[in-house]
């Protein structure tokens, strides 16, 4: 069980229709039957679950008002493995008040769940748009250059800048990409790289325009088998303007698309389309980290994006 607890005030984000909301990101491994519920006796809670992909945009929303008691919100629903945005809202305009979220949920499928497509190519492709993949490597697996893959096909609504990463600890990592044509055939962008990122782990980094592409992991070495995960993260730096270092993060301070400032050895930062992250915080609206502990260091951070601005301000930062 997942519990949380905390306050809806002026210091949050402001949403379109003028009400108060807060974050929170959370992977699923395996498709599971989720159970939220929020609660307050100050505020008429209104609670969402937002499913997002590799590019942080929703693919699928959930929303609630009144379906626990009395006034309170509830979302119990089936969903697929993925990583979803919760949504912490009141019905009601500029409304304040202390709430409390709890979540339970289970593993209903440790199969995949995802479609799979078959290519001109003779191998087949799993459409899977999630921003982080558990994989496996092994003797039956379509084979290419002496080599096992597995194929991904995930998709691309705008322009943005993302970091694929490949890492295996069984097996030195190749990591390949290529863009899709409407026909199915391959087009002109054929990325390959085997050691770009930490060790012998691959990473592959750069622009991507609107369209279909595939994404293959497999090993450096012919026959080479195992675990490994893909994680595929927007690229803040490239994404937004040329990144400008505003020192500490401090209290008052305000962080423009682009910018970032330090805090316990992460950087904030704030990307073109106005979203804020750190360390493993990704959110649109508010980052709250106060009171957690983070690879054994105490954090007191808190940071919300401003009315009506792509821009954030570092409320807490101690």
């Amino acid at each position: 069980m997942i519990e949380l607890q905390g306050t809806l005030d002026a210091n949050d984000a402001l949403d379109l229709d003028d009400t108060y909301f807060e974050t929170w990101q959370v992977t699923f491994l395996y498709d599971s039957r989720v159970d939220i519920r929020l609660d307050s006796r100050e505020i008429d809670p209104y609670l969402g679950l937002i499913r997002v992909d590799s590019t942080q945009q929703a693919i699928d929303i959930w929303e609630d008002d009144d379906s626990g008691p009395g006034f309170n919100a509830r979302i119990k629903t089936d969903i697929q493995a993925g990583t979803y945005w919760i949504v912490v809202n009141s019905w009601d305009e500029f409304d304040t008040g202390e709430w409390s979220l709890a979540m339970d949920s289970s593993t209903i499928n440790r199969d995949s769940s995802f479609r799979t497509i078959p290519t001109r190519y003779g191998v087949s492709v799993q459409e899977n748009p999630n921003p982080y993949i558990l994989g496996e490597l092994r003797p039956g697996d379509f084979v290419y250059d002496s080599r096992f893959v597995d194929l991904y096909q995930f998709y691309v609504s705008e322009n943005v800048a993302l970091q694929i990463d490949l890492t295996s600890a069984q097996f030195d990592t190749r990591l390949m990409l290529a863009n899709v044509l409407r026909d199915g055939s391959l087009g002109s962008l054929f990325l390959l790289d085997e050691d770009g990122g930490e060790s012998t782990n691959a990473r592959i980094t750069r622009s991507f325009e609107p369209g279909t592409y595939f994404m293959v992991a497999s090993s450096d070495t012919a026959g080479g088998s195992g675990r490994y995960e893909i994680s595929v993260s927007v690229d803040i730096g490239r994404t937004g303007n040329s990144r400008g270092d505003l020192g500490a993060c401090r209290a008052g301070l305000v962080v423009n698309p682009g910018d970032s400032c330090a805090y316990k050895g992460q950087d904030f930062t704030v990307s073109s389309s106005g979203r804020g992250s750190i360390a493993f915080f990704s959110a649109g609206n508010s980052i709250d980290a106060r009171g957690g502990t983070i690879n054994g260091v105490l954090w007191n951070f808190y940071a919300s994006r401003n009315r009506g601005s792509n821009s954030w301000t570092v409320h807490v930062a101690d």
